[in-house]
């Protein structure tokens, strides 16, 4: 099970260093975005999920009109950091699995966050009931070669959804109308920036191991045995859902 308590320590330590690091997530944020204006919709009501440090929360707040913005994240601080994009975006703290949503929303975004819910099917279902007839539904996540090597070696990680169980769960609830999905790797000069771009993005929470100098030795070794002619591999798969309300 995945420890949550864990998770919003982690990320709240990588808030400032985040957008620095998270590359992967900038162009998954601009996808988004890009993809939700050619739309041509208007969305009165907007929520999104696991909004973080605001990465994607800033973009929305420059490009789209809005009445009424939502923004939600685990990590209460965050909140600062929401306010100060915008004051009168309302933020909602919380696991979004356990939250209520509100009703009569336009537009439900989430950029690389979903890959930390437990229960997909159910939050798919809360979202498709507060969603308004012809409301949008698009998120970013991580398909099951994301961050492969560090699975591999240290034997901890996420259990990633593959892309036709994501697909299945989706279209139970939302007509597709755009998917997308690619793998990208990121180069480092050795395994310790690899360690460390883990945790200035905060997802180090997915290696629960307790670092002594054997096992770090180990992971040293191992890693360097992936290297590449660029450097020290660290995979991405990358996968994006748009759709609307059935």
């Amino acid at each position: 099970m995945l420890d949550k308590t864990l998770l919003q320590k982690r990320f709240e330590k990588g808030f400032d260093t985040y957008r620095k690091n998270a590359f992967i997530q900038s162009k998954t944020a601009q996808s988004i975005i890009e993809i939700i204006l050619k739309s041509n919709k208007n969305f009165k009501t907007i929520y999104e999920i696991g909004a973080g440090e605001g990465l994607l929360t800033e973009s929305i707040d420059k490009n789209l009109s809005y009445d009424t913005f939502y923004a939600n994240d685990i990590v209460e601080s965050a909140g600062d950091l929401i306010k100060n994009i915008n004051n009168n975006i309302i933020f909602q703290p919380g696991d979004i699995e356990e939250l209520t949503l509100p009703q009569g929303l336009d537009l439900v975004a989430s950029n690389a966050a979903l890959q930390w819910v437990e229960d997909l099917e159910n939050l798919f279902k809360k979202i498709k009931e507060n969603l308004n007839p012809d409301g949008m539904f698009i998120f970013s996540s991580f398909g099951g070669q994301n961050l492969i090597e560090l699975k591999n070696i240290t034997g901890t990680g996420l259990n990633y959804r593959e892309l036709n169980e994501l697909k299945n769960i989706f279209s139970n609830y939302f007509d597709i109308f755009y998917f997308d999905d690619y793998i990208e790797k990121l180069y480092f000069d050795n395994p310790f920036k690899v360690l460390n771009h883990l945790k200035f993005t905060g997802t180090n929470a997915i290696i629960q191991t307790h670092w002594t100098k054997t096992k770090l030795k180990e992971f040293i070794a191992k890693y360097e045995e992936l290297r590449e002619t660029t450097g020290i591999p660290v995979t991405y798969h990358p996968v994006i859902f748009g759709g609307v309300t059935k």
